[in-house]
């Protein structure tokens, strides 16, 4: 079993996507703009690597 969506809502959206790309090793899979109010949010999509072979 594993999860395959997580929703996290973040304050700083630029500070968390690059802890998810440089501590994490997630690479970006989307990154659309949310809204046309003048708000600089974003819905971004990370992948995360796989675990390295055990056998």
């Amino acid at each position: 079993m594993h999860i395959q969506f997580a929703e996290l809502p973040v304050f700083d959206q630029e500070r968390a996507k690059a802890f998810y790309i440089d501590h994490l090793n997630c690479r970006v899979v989307a990154d659309q703009p949310m809204g046309n109010d003048g708000c600089d949010g974003s819905n971004s999509d990370f992948q995360v690597p796989k675990p390295p072979s055990t056998s």
